[in-house]
Protein backbone atom coordinates (compact mmCIF):
# COMPACT_ATOMS: atom_id res chain seq x y z
CA UNK A 1 0.00 0.00 0.00
CA UNK A 2 0.97 3.56 -0.71
CA UNK A 3 0.16 4.67 2.62
CA UNK A 4 3.00 2.50 4.23
CA UNK A 5 5.23 4.57 3.06
CA UNK A 6 8.81 5.43 4.40
CA UNK A 7 8.21 8.09 7.00
CA UNK A 8 5.08 6.28 8.25
CA UNK A 9 6.75 2.60 8.56
CA UNK A 10 9.94 4.77 10.75
CA UNK A 11 7.88 6.04 12.59
CA UNK A 12 5.44 3.72 13.46
CA UNK A 13 8.51 1.18 14.29
CA UNK A 14 9.43 3.71 16.95
CA UNK A 15 5.65 3.64 18.44
CA UNK A 16 5.18 -0.24 18.02
CA UNK A 17 5.62 -0.98 21.86
CA UNK A 18 3.26 1.67 22.55
CA UNK A 19 0.56 -0.63 24.05
CA UNK A 20 3.47 -2.05 26.55
CA UNK A 21 3.99 1.30 27.51
CA UNK A 22 0.42 1.71 28.86
CA UNK A 23 1.33 -0.21 32.05
CA UNK A 24 4.36 1.90 33.07
CA UNK A 25 2.31 5.10 32.72
CA UNK A 26 -0.99 3.86 34.47
CA UNK A 27 1.65 3.55 37.26
CA UNK A 28 2.75 6.84 36.62
CA UNK A 29 5.25 8.43 34.53
CA UNK A 30 8.72 9.73 35.61
CA UNK A 31 8.41 13.73 36.27
CA UNK A 32 11.64 14.14 35.14
CA UNK A 33 11.33 16.43 32.37
CA UNK A 34 14.29 16.38 29.40
CA UNK A 35 14.75 20.06 28.32
CA UNK A 36 14.42 20.48 24.43
CA UNK A 37 18.19 21.62 23.75
CA UNK A 38 18.88 18.69 25.32
CA UNK A 39 17.27 15.93 23.25
CA UNK A 40 17.44 18.20 19.84
CA UNK A 41 21.62 19.11 20.34
CA UNK A 42 22.59 16.50 17.34
CA UNK A 43 19.52 17.70 15.26
CA UNK A 44 19.72 20.12 12.71
CA UNK A 45 18.72 23.42 13.47
CA UNK A 46 18.69 25.26 10.47
CA UNK A 47 15.42 24.89 9.40
CA UNK A 48 13.87 28.97 8.91
CA UNK A 49 10.50 28.54 10.70
CA UNK A 50 8.17 32.03 11.01
CA UNK A 51 7.02 32.47 14.54
CA UNK A 52 3.62 33.30 13.21
CA UNK A 53 1.89 31.54 10.62
CA UNK A 54 0.43 33.34 7.56
CA UNK A 55 -2.94 33.95 7.82
CA UNK A 56 -5.88 33.92 5.06
CA UNK A 57 -8.64 35.67 5.64
CA UNK A 58 -12.00 35.74 4.24
CA UNK A 59 -13.45 38.52 2.35
CA UNK A 60 -17.20 37.44 3.52
CA UNK A 61 -18.39 36.87 0.10
CA UNK A 62 -21.38 36.11 1.49
CA UNK A 63 -22.12 38.25 4.81
CA UNK A 64 -25.16 39.88 2.82
CA UNK A 65 -27.10 36.24 1.43
CA UNK A 66 -26.93 34.38 4.29
CA UNK A 67 -29.09 34.78 7.52
CA UNK A 68 -26.46 35.80 10.25
CA UNK A 69 -29.03 34.48 12.41
CA UNK A 70 -29.27 30.81 10.55
CA UNK A 71 -25.83 29.92 11.13
CA UNK A 72 -25.73 31.00 14.56
CA UNK A 73 -28.68 28.47 14.99
CA UNK A 74 -26.75 25.89 13.38
CA UNK A 75 -23.66 26.50 15.11
CA UNK A 76 -25.17 26.36 18.84
CA UNK A 77 -25.95 23.05 17.93
CA UNK A 78 -22.12 21.82 17.51
CA UNK A 79 -21.15 22.77 21.37
CA UNK A 80 -18.66 19.89 21.77
CA UNK A 81 -19.97 17.72 24.11
CA UNK A 82 -18.86 13.86 23.92
CA UNK A 83 -18.10 11.12 26.50
CA UNK A 84 -14.90 11.82 28.06
CA UNK A 85 -13.10 9.21 25.32
CA UNK A 86 -14.46 10.12 22.07
CA UNK A 87 -12.02 10.34 19.16
CA UNK A 88 -9.09 12.39 18.95
CA UNK A 89 -9.77 13.01 15.46
CA UNK A 90 -13.60 14.12 16.11
CA UNK A 91 -12.25 16.41 18.72
CA UNK A 92 -9.78 18.09 16.59
CA UNK A 93 -12.31 19.10 14.25
CA UNK A 94 -14.35 20.84 16.90
CA UNK A 95 -10.96 22.53 17.92
CA UNK A 96 -10.53 23.22 14.56
CA UNK A 97 -14.02 25.22 13.91
CA UNK A 98 -13.94 26.83 17.72
CA UNK A 99 -10.01 27.91 18.23
CA UNK A 100 -8.28 27.99 21.77
CA UNK A 101 -10.73 30.81 23.62
CA UNK A 102 -14.22 28.89 22.63
CA UNK A 103 -16.63 28.81 25.46
CA UNK A 104 -19.82 27.16 25.89
CA UNK A 105 -22.44 28.49 28.17
CA UNK A 106 -25.64 26.04 29.19
CA UNK A 107 -27.53 28.61 28.55
CA UNK A 108 -26.80 28.88 24.70
CA UNK A 109 -25.71 25.82 23.58
CA UNK A 110 -27.75 22.77 22.84
CA UNK A 111 -26.91 19.36 23.95
CA UNK A 112 -27.70 15.93 22.46
CA UNK A 113 -26.67 14.15 25.81
CA UNK A 114 -27.36 16.17 28.84
CA UNK A 115 -25.22 14.55 31.19
CA UNK A 116 -22.01 15.58 29.11
CA UNK A 117 -20.05 18.40 29.70
CA UNK A 118 -18.88 20.54 26.87
CA UNK A 119 -15.44 20.65 26.47
CA UNK A 120 -13.71 24.42 26.70
CA UNK A 121 -11.52 25.63 23.74
CA UNK A 122 -8.61 25.79 26.99
CA UNK A 123 -9.94 22.24 27.57
CA UNK A 124 -9.22 21.27 23.92
CA UNK A 125 -5.71 23.37 23.81
CA UNK A 126 -4.51 21.38 26.33
CA UNK A 127 -5.08 17.82 24.96
CA UNK A 128 -3.14 18.92 21.54
CA UNK A 129 -0.45 20.57 23.31
CA UNK A 130 -0.06 18.61 26.38
CA UNK A 131 1.17 14.88 27.04
CA UNK A 132 -0.03 14.94 30.59
CA UNK A 133 -3.82 16.47 29.38
CA UNK A 134 -3.89 14.03 26.72
CA UNK A 135 -3.40 10.82 29.04
CA UNK A 136 -5.35 11.75 31.71
CA UNK A 137 -8.12 11.72 28.93
CA UNK A 138 -6.99 8.51 27.35
CA UNK A 139 -5.17 6.88 29.60
CA UNK A 140 -5.19 3.33 27.98
CA UNK A 141 -4.03 5.06 24.79
CA UNK A 142 -0.03 5.37 24.11
CA UNK A 143 0.65 9.53 24.08
CA UNK A 144 -0.32 10.93 20.95
CA UNK A 145 3.23 13.44 20.35
CA UNK A 146 6.34 11.43 20.34
CA UNK A 147 10.24 12.96 20.16
CA UNK A 148 12.44 11.49 17.73
CA UNK A 149 15.61 12.63 17.79
CA UNK A 150 14.96 15.60 14.87
CA UNK A 151 11.77 16.82 15.65
CA UNK A 152 8.49 15.96 17.40
CA UNK A 153 5.93 13.21 15.00
CA UNK A 154 2.17 12.99 15.97
CA UNK A 155 0.59 9.62 16.12
CA UNK A 156 -1.67 8.53 13.68
CA UNK A 157 -3.44 5.52 13.35
CA UNK A 158 -5.67 4.93 9.43
CA UNK A 159 -7.58 1.67 10.03
CA UNK A 160 -10.16 0.06 9.18
CA UNK A 161 -11.19 -1.46 12.50
CA UNK A 162 -14.05 0.76 14.52
CA UNK A 163 -12.53 1.79 17.75
CA UNK A 164 -9.05 1.01 16.63
CA UNK A 165 -7.76 4.43 16.20
CA UNK A 166 -9.90 6.39 18.63
CA UNK A 167 -6.64 7.88 20.35
CA UNK A 168 -4.59 9.06 16.95
CA UNK A 169 -5.20 11.16 14.30
CA UNK A 170 -6.33 9.60 11.00
CA UNK A 171 -3.92 11.92 8.40
CA UNK A 172 -0.72 13.12 8.24
CA UNK A 173 0.03 16.85 9.95
CA UNK A 174 -3.63 17.46 10.62
CA UNK A 175 -2.99 18.68 14.22
CA UNK A 176 -0.51 21.01 12.54
CA UNK A 177 -2.42 22.23 9.98
CA UNK A 178 -4.78 22.68 12.98
CA UNK A 179 -2.16 24.93 14.83
CA UNK A 180 -1.50 26.91 11.27
CA UNK A 181 -5.10 27.32 10.64
CA UNK A 182 -5.60 29.28 14.01
CA UNK A 183 -2.69 31.00 14.18
CA UNK A 184 -0.40 29.50 16.48
CA UNK A 185 3.16 30.87 17.03
CA UNK A 186 5.63 28.51 16.44
CA UNK A 187 7.04 28.80 19.58
CA UNK A 188 4.33 27.43 21.42
CA UNK A 189 5.22 25.10 24.13
CA UNK A 190 4.17 21.09 23.39
CA UNK A 191 4.83 18.35 26.27
CA UNK A 192 5.80 15.18 24.49
CA UNK A 193 6.51 12.00 25.37
CA UNK A 194 10.12 10.35 24.48
CA UNK A 195 9.76 8.14 21.54
CA UNK A 196 10.00 4.26 22.56
CA UNK A 197 13.70 3.09 21.28
CA UNK A 198 15.05 -0.66 20.60
CA UNK A 199 18.60 -1.97 20.96
CA UNK A 200 19.82 -2.58 17.39
CA UNK A 201 21.45 -5.81 18.98
CA UNK A 202 19.21 -7.37 21.41
CA UNK A 203 15.74 -6.23 19.72
CA UNK A 204 14.61 -5.35 22.81
CA UNK A 205 12.51 -2.61 23.11
CA UNK A 206 13.31 0.54 25.90
CA UNK A 207 10.23 2.07 27.07
CA UNK A 208 10.91 6.02 28.00
CA UNK A 209 8.64 7.89 29.95
CA UNK A 210 10.18 10.68 30.55
CA UNK A 211 8.13 13.80 29.58
CA UNK A 212 10.28 16.31 27.30
CA UNK A 213 9.23 20.06 26.74
CA UNK A 214 9.04 21.20 22.97
CA UNK A 215 7.93 23.97 20.56
CA UNK A 216 5.53 23.38 17.51
CA UNK A 217 8.62 25.04 16.03
CA UNK A 218 9.67 21.07 16.71
CA UNK A 219 6.69 19.47 14.98
CA UNK A 220 7.12 21.66 12.04
CA UNK A 221 10.94 19.54 12.26
CA UNK A 222 9.30 16.57 12.82
CA UNK A 223 6.96 17.00 10.17
CA UNK A 224 9.96 18.55 7.48
CA UNK A 225 12.47 15.59 8.51
CA UNK A 226 9.69 12.72 8.26
CA UNK A 227 8.50 14.22 4.87
CA UNK A 228 8.01 11.66 1.92
CA UNK A 229 5.90 12.30 -1.44
CA UNK A 230 3.98 8.92 -1.26
CA UNK A 231 1.81 10.23 2.01
CA UNK A 232 -1.23 12.55 2.14
CA UNK A 233 0.42 16.08 1.04
CA UNK A 234 -3.05 17.65 1.50
CA UNK A 235 -2.51 18.55 5.56
CA UNK A 236 1.40 19.24 5.06
CA UNK A 237 1.31 20.87 2.07
CA UNK A 238 -0.77 23.40 3.78
CA UNK A 239 0.99 23.68 7.33
CA UNK A 240 4.28 23.93 5.57
CA UNK A 241 3.74 26.50 3.48
CA UNK A 242 1.98 28.60 6.33
CA UNK A 243 5.12 28.09 8.41
CA UNK A 244 7.70 28.19 5.95
CA UNK A 245 7.22 30.79 3.42
CA UNK A 246 9.17 32.54 1.69
CA UNK A 247 11.13 29.30 1.60
CA UNK A 248 10.29 27.59 -1.29
CA UNK A 249 12.01 24.10 -0.42
CA UNK A 250 12.77 21.85 2.52
CA UNK A 251 15.17 18.72 2.58
CA UNK A 252 14.28 15.78 4.63
CA UNK A 253 16.40 13.51 6.92
CA UNK A 254 17.24 11.43 3.84
CA UNK A 255 18.90 13.96 2.30
CA UNK A 256 15.79 14.46 -0.25
CA UNK A 257 14.96 17.83 -1.37
CA UNK A 258 11.28 18.92 -2.08
CA UNK A 259 9.60 21.86 -3.17
CA UNK A 260 6.22 23.92 -3.11
CA UNK A 261 6.16 23.46 -6.96
CA UNK A 262 7.01 19.72 -6.31
CA UNK A 263 4.21 18.88 -4.24
CA UNK A 264 1.68 21.34 -6.13
CA UNK A 265 2.39 19.20 -9.00
CA UNK A 266 1.72 16.14 -7.41
CA UNK A 267 -1.42 17.65 -6.00
CA UNK A 268 -2.43 18.51 -9.71
CA UNK A 269 -1.91 14.85 -10.87
CA UNK A 270 -4.40 13.29 -8.44
CA UNK A 271 -7.65 12.18 -10.55
CA UNK A 272 -10.48 14.84 -9.68
CA UNK A 273 -12.98 13.21 -7.23
CA UNK A 274 -9.96 11.05 -5.42
CA UNK A 275 -9.09 11.11 -2.19
CA UNK A 276 -9.85 12.22 1.31
CA UNK A 277 -13.77 13.37 1.44
CA UNK A 278 -13.93 12.91 -2.34
CA UNK A 279 -10.84 14.78 -3.15
CA UNK A 280 -11.84 18.04 -1.83
CA UNK A 281 -8.95 18.33 0.74
CA UNK A 282 -6.79 18.44 -2.53
CA UNK A 283 -8.58 21.80 -3.70
CA UNK A 284 -8.14 23.31 -0.52
CA UNK A 285 -4.87 23.15 0.33
CA UNK A 286 -4.33 23.87 -3.77
CA UNK A 287 -6.01 27.04 -2.89
CA UNK A 288 -4.33 28.17 0.64
CA UNK A 289 -1.09 27.83 -1.82
CA UNK A 290 -1.84 29.88 -4.27
CA UNK A 291 -3.02 32.83 -1.26
CA UNK A 292 0.48 32.25 0.65
CA UNK A 293 1.86 33.02 -2.59
CA UNK A 294 0.20 36.27 -2.58
CA UNK A 295 2.42 37.08 0.02
CA UNK A 296 5.51 35.34 -0.25
CA UNK A 297 6.33 33.73 -3.89
CA UNK A 298 6.80 30.24 -3.25
CA UNK A 299 5.56 29.54 -6.51
CA UNK A 300 6.58 29.59 -10.18
CA UNK A 301 4.37 31.31 -12.47
CA UNK A 302 4.11 27.97 -14.46
CA UNK A 303 2.89 26.08 -11.15
CA UNK A 304 0.30 28.81 -10.74
CA UNK A 305 -0.95 29.23 -13.33
CA UNK A 306 -2.00 25.46 -13.55
CA UNK A 307 -3.19 25.76 -10.06
CA UNK A 308 -5.67 28.70 -10.99
CA UNK A 309 -6.77 26.78 -14.02
CA UNK A 310 -7.29 23.74 -12.23
CA UNK A 311 -9.57 25.49 -9.91
CA UNK A 312 -11.01 27.63 -12.51
CA UNK A 313 -12.17 23.80 -14.18
CA UNK A 314 -13.76 22.80 -10.64
CA UNK A 315 -15.42 25.89 -10.36
CA UNK A 316 -16.98 25.36 -14.05
CA UNK A 317 -17.75 21.74 -13.03
CA UNK A 318 -19.58 23.08 -9.78
CA UNK A 319 -21.73 25.41 -11.87
CA UNK A 320 -22.69 22.79 -14.23
CA UNK A 321 -23.60 19.71 -11.35
CA UNK A 322 -25.62 22.35 -9.34
CA UNK A 323 -29.45 21.36 -9.17
CA UNK A 324 -32.36 23.29 -8.73
CA UNK A 325 -32.56 22.44 -4.92
CA UNK A 326 -28.42 23.86 -4.64
CA UNK A 327 -27.03 20.62 -4.33
CA UNK A 328 -24.89 18.91 -6.58
CA UNK A 329 -25.04 15.63 -8.55
CA UNK A 330 -22.11 13.22 -7.41
CA UNK A 331 -18.81 13.20 -9.14
CA UNK A 332 -18.14 10.08 -10.97
CA UNK A 333 -15.48 8.25 -9.84
CA UNK A 334 -15.37 9.80 -6.25
CA UNK A 335 -15.85 7.51 -3.10
CA UNK A 336 -19.16 8.28 -1.82
CA UNK A 337 -19.63 9.19 1.67
CA UNK A 338 -22.12 6.41 3.60
CA UNK A 339 -25.32 8.31 5.41
CA UNK A 340 -25.30 6.54 9.05
CA UNK A 341 -29.08 7.03 9.52
CA UNK A 342 -32.19 6.56 8.10
CA UNK A 343 -33.00 7.81 4.66
CA UNK A 344 -35.61 11.01 4.99
CA UNK A 345 -36.72 12.63 1.95
CA UNK A 346 -36.34 16.27 3.58
CA UNK A 347 -32.74 15.40 5.03
CA UNK A 348 -29.82 16.22 2.97
CA UNK A 349 -27.83 13.03 3.10
CA UNK A 350 -23.90 12.99 4.79
CA UNK A 351 -22.32 12.81 1.47
CA UNK A 352 -23.70 16.29 0.24
CA UNK A 353 -22.84 17.57 3.13
CA UNK A 354 -19.08 16.61 2.63
CA UNK A 355 -19.26 17.52 -0.88
CA UNK A 356 -20.83 21.13 -0.23
CA UNK A 357 -19.07 21.84 2.77
CA UNK A 358 -15.70 21.05 1.48
CA UNK A 359 -15.92 22.86 -1.75
CA UNK A 360 -17.69 26.13 0.23
CA UNK A 361 -14.22 26.09 2.38
CA UNK A 362 -11.77 26.32 -0.37
CA UNK A 363 -14.41 28.83 -2.38
CA UNK A 364 -14.52 31.09 0.70
CA UNK A 365 -10.75 31.80 0.79
CA UNK A 366 -10.35 31.70 -3.02
CA UNK A 367 -9.98 34.51 -5.48
CA UNK A 368 -12.96 36.21 -6.93
CA UNK A 369 -11.75 35.28 -10.32
CA UNK A 370 -11.64 31.54 -9.16
CA UNK A 371 -14.80 30.92 -7.73
CA UNK A 372 -18.00 29.57 -9.46
CA UNK A 373 -21.03 32.31 -10.35
CA UNK A 374 -22.08 34.08 -7.07
CA UNK A 375 -25.60 32.56 -7.17
CA UNK A 376 -24.15 29.06 -7.22
CA UNK A 377 -22.55 29.87 -3.65
CA UNK A 378 -25.27 31.37 -2.53
CA UNK A 379 -27.80 28.68 -3.43
CA UNK A 380 -25.37 25.89 -2.16
CA UNK A 381 -24.64 27.46 1.31
CA UNK A 382 -28.66 27.81 1.69
CA UNK A 383 -29.45 24.09 0.71
CA UNK A 384 -27.00 23.20 3.11
CA UNK A 385 -29.02 25.06 6.28
CA UNK A 386 -32.09 24.38 5.14
CA UNK A 387 -30.68 20.47 4.35
CA UNK A 388 -29.96 20.81 8.06
CA UNK A 389 -32.80 22.45 9.47
CA UNK A 390 -35.00 18.77 10.38
CA UNK A 391 -32.13 16.62 11.74
CA UNK A 392 -31.73 16.02 15.26
CA UNK A 393 -29.20 17.24 18.07
CA UNK A 394 -28.43 13.19 17.92
CA UNK A 395 -27.64 12.56 14.64
CA UNK A 396 -25.19 15.97 14.41
CA UNK A 397 -23.69 14.57 17.31
CA UNK A 398 -23.07 11.40 15.34
CA UNK A 399 -22.19 13.40 12.73
CA UNK A 400 -19.73 15.83 14.11
CA UNK A 401 -16.85 15.85 12.03
CA UNK A 402 -18.69 16.72 8.56
CA UNK A 403 -20.81 19.20 10.11
CA UNK A 404 -17.56 21.06 11.98
CA UNK A 405 -16.48 21.98 7.77
CA UNK A 406 -20.44 23.32 7.49
CA UNK A 407 -19.96 25.14 10.07
CA UNK A 408 -16.41 26.23 9.31
CA UNK A 409 -17.75 27.07 5.71
CA UNK A 410 -20.62 29.36 6.50
CA UNK A 411 -18.69 31.12 8.96
CA UNK A 412 -15.75 31.97 6.43
CA UNK A 413 -18.19 32.28 3.95
CA UNK A 414 -19.98 35.66 6.52
CA UNK A 415 -16.36 36.54 7.11
CA UNK A 416 -16.40 35.81 11.35
CA UNK A 417 -15.32 33.55 13.76
CA UNK A 418 -18.01 30.67 14.97
CA UNK A 419 -18.05 32.76 18.59
CA UNK A 420 -18.21 36.34 17.00
CA UNK A 421 -21.30 34.69 15.05
CA UNK A 422 -22.54 33.14 18.77
CA UNK A 423 -22.02 36.47 20.85
CA UNK A 424 -24.12 38.21 18.16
Amino acid sequence: MKKANGRRVFIWACLAAGSALVGVLARGWSNQRVSRAQLFKNANQDLTVRDIPIAIPSDGQLSRDVSVQDVREFLLTLGPHWMQQSKVDTIIHAFRLWGPNAVFPDQLFRRAFPDRHFWSGSEMDGLFRSTEEYLRVFERESPLLFTLSDGIVCRTAPSSVPGSSNGALVHDDKLLRTFASLGYSSTTPLVAMRAVTRDPESGVFEHHADLVQGTIRDLIRGSVNYFVVEQELEWTVESLCRYLAPCRSWTNRFGDRFTFDGVAEKLLSRPYGVGSCQGLHVLYAMTVLLRVDDVCEILSVEIRRRIESHLKWCSRDLERRQVQDGTFTEVQGSKSVPDLFEDRSDWISRSQIVFISHNLEWISLAPEELRPRHEVVVNAARALMEGLRPWSMYSRSGEYAPLSHAGSALCSLIGKTPTEICQE
